[in-house]
């Protein structure tokens, strides 16, 4: 059995984060552009393939300092804290959903 072609990598919905200044942090409700990845499973290239998508195009929310996302796979595959470093020339909006900066 080879696990880089068994599809059993995924990302964790139910753990995706993001925080506000001055705030704690708080699930993410409104996916965005992440919403293509929901509830399928991908080969290890497939998946290291989205990881690199998400760090080069980085995923957003307006005005939040960050997103986690958490990769699973057999365990964590990866944690991926995406920093936003522009949040403080963005707008807050309510329902605001992920995008990506590039």
């Amino acid at each position: 059995m080879n696990i880089e072609n068994e599809k059993r990598f995924y990302i964790d919905f139910n753990t995706i984060k993001m925080i506000y200044p001055r705030e704690v942090s708080k699930k993410v409700t409104n996916f965005g552009v992440l919403e293509q990845y929901r509830d399928k499973k991908y080969t290890m290239k497939e998946i290291n393939e989205i990881i690199a998508e998400l760090i080069t195009k980085r995923p957003f929310i307006s005005n939040s300092m960050s997103i986690h996302i958490n990769v699973m796979g057999i365990g964590y595959h990866h944690m991926l804290d995406i920093k936003n470093y522009n949040y403080d020339k963005q707008n807050r909006i309510d329902n605001a959903k992920v995008e990506f900066l590039y």
